[in-house]
């Protein structure tokens, strides 16, 4: 499901292209209610957000994980993480019981989220992901 968000998200195209992934309608999947398709395609600025991650302490928290953390679990309603425009190093682990968590920045360029694992290092592939679950 996630490859089908996002890459019908980002290319249309691919609602004809990749139809095996998932059932896609205005390119985006069709589980999705039209309520989070506009919330896909809303400015940051224009989103309500739940918790905000500054990481020089002007948010509630100043780690991406710390705020994933405090998340709620099993949510049955969006829960929206706002991260405010810096880069941060760290690798973000998202518990299976984090649902309806939504992550938001303010761009591309802007808000940055970097780490370096690698096998060579002694991770696994799973684990040098720098946002998984």
């Amino acid at each position: 499901m996630y490859i089908c968000l996002l890459t019908t998200a980002i290319n249309p195209l691919f609602e004809r292209a990749l139809p095996e992934y998932c059932v896609v309608r205005g390119g985006f999947p069709a589980w999705m209610s039209r309520r989070d398709r506009r919330l896909m395609e809303s400015l940051a600025s224009n989103t309500k957000w739940d918790l905000l991650v500054a990481k020089y302490k002007s948010g509630n928290f100043t780690t991406i994980g710390e705020a994933v953390a405090a998340a709620p679990n099993s949510s049955e309603t969006r829960f929206v993480i706002y991260i405010k425009s810096e880069a941060y190093y760290e690798n973000v682990e998202v518990g299976r019981k984090k649902t309806m968590l939504m992550f938001v920045g303010d761009g591309i360029g802007k808000t940055l989220v970097k780490r370096n694992r690698s096998a060579v290092d002694g991770w696994t592939t799973f684990q040098s992901a720098t946002v998984g679950n």
